[in-house]
């Protein structure tokens, strides 16, 4: 039932035909298989075919298809179940290889290598990888495609993605809740994802995303920018910044940073950074979290407290001139606080006494003021200017004051003072 179209060609078994090209050779174990190429061989193989190309080959698979390249090989540990090539094909590769991976594709590139996989697809790119280098008969690679780029690997692991980028990889590990799985890669230069799951990375060079206990985490662009455990965390841009989460702390989760470089948020839960260097938020102690803080800007800003924004300076273009109801300050640590400074609402003078009255009741004394006149009343009342100054206190300006000086000028502005 063999056939033999060309010259010089061998063929083995059973329905077998090599329907043109030279030195063609289907070896015993060869069924149902066709070569139409040059110098390529199928040996123990069924229904498979070589169309096209050059030193071709498929060794123990069945239903696999090689179509035009160069030293293209597609390969099995036996030709049926896991660890066989069956209804895989490798088409216009150069040295493409497909070994003991079934339902797989890889079309073009120069030296894809794909090995103990299953439902993958390469294309395209230079010396990508997709493998399983891990003992363990359970890791496998599932649904892996790898497209463009040069030298990109996926080592274990279900539905990962890498396209474009250079020495780019996504590695087998635990993740909080099983295997890693469902992580993309997009471009960039050695960026790793490591154990995780649903974690994407795009852009940037030597980003890192490892050992994932809560996964869904996210690095776009910048420059060494590590997440380390946790989950739903984010690093935009930036260099060498840092998300660091604990295995015992599952809210550890849903922290930013946002540019910068060297910044660091360190079991922190819906915590951000905002610019600047070397800015750091991290729990008082290593069981708790720091919880729904910021740092805007700034360097060698540490943040320990929850629910706090921390600035380095704090500059207002755009100031309502509303009545105010209270005045703010800040305390040792450098936290506002309520000033508990009161406000002068008014004023009399007792001779040589003035009386300035407080707000909160605690009305202020002075004396040694003259009796012969130096000060008097403006605005609409209750408020009081020193007339040797050449002040001017008008409009409504209740409850206000100018005191020393020359040439001050106070217009309609309730509980003001200008010493």
């Amino acid at each position: 039932n063999n056939s033999i179209l060309g010259d010089i060609n061998d063929d083995g078994d059973v329905g077998n035909s090599i329907i043109g090209g030279t030195f063609n050779t289907i070896f015993t174990g060869g069924q149902n298989s066709i070569i139409a190429a040059f110098s390529s061989d199928i040996s123990e193989s069924t229904n498979t075919i070589i169309m096209g190309g050059t030193n071709n080959s498929i060794y123990n698979s069945r239903y696999a298809a090689s179509i035009g390249g160069f030293e293209q090989v597609i390969s099995g540990t036996s030709n049926t179940g896991l660890n066989s090539s069956e209804f895989s094909s490798i088409v216009g590769s150069r040295r493409g290889s497909i070994m003991n991976s079934r339902y797989s594709i890889v079309g073009g590139g120069n030296g894809p290598s794909m090995s103990d996989s299953e439902g993958s697809t390469m294309l395209g790119g230079e010396s990508n990888q997709i493998k399983n280098t891990y003992s363990d008969p359970f890791i496998q690679n599932i649904n892996i495609s790898v497209i463009g780029g040069t030298n990109n690997t996926v080592n274990g692991g279900l539905n990962e993605s890498i396209i474009g980028g250079r020495l780019n990889s996504i590695k087998y590990g635990l993740v909080y809740w099983g295997l890693s799985g469902n992580n993309f890669i997009g471009g960039g230069v050695a960026n790793t994802i490591e154990g995780h799951a649903n974690s994407v990375i795009l852009g940037g060079s030597f980003n890192n995303i490892e050992f994932d206990y809560i996964s869904n985490n996210a690095i776009i662009a910048g420059y060494e920018n590590t997440i380390t455990g946790g989950g739903f965390d984010t690093i935009v841009n930036g260099s060498g910044n840092t998300i660091t989460g604990a295995p015992t702390l599952t809210a550890d989760y849903g922290n930013t940073i946002i540019g910068g470089e060297q910044n660091s948020i360190v079991t922190g839960h819906s915590s951000t950074i905002i610019g600047g260097n070397n800015n750091i938020l991290y729990a008082s102690s290593p069981s708790d979290l720091i919880s729904n803080s910021v740092i805007l800007g700034g360097s060698n800003i540490s943040g320990t407290s929850d629910n706090t924004v921390y600035v380095p300076q704090l500059n207002i273009r755009d100031v309502l001139d509303n009545e105010p109801v209270g005045t703010l300050g800040y305390d040792a640590n450098g936290f506002v606080v309520d000033s508990n400074i009161s406000d002068i609402t008014g004023g009399t003078l007792n001779g040589d006494v003035l009386t300035l009255i407080n707000n909160n009741g605690n009305n202020i004394t002075i004396s040694g003021f003259s009796s012969g006149g130096f000060w008097e009343e403006g605005g609409e009342g209750n408020s009081l200017y020193d007339i040797k100054g050449g002040h001017i206190l008008t409009g409504s300006s209740r409850y206000s004051m100018i005191a020393g000086g020359e040439n001050n000028k106070i217009t309609s502005h309730d509980y003001s003072g200008i010493f």
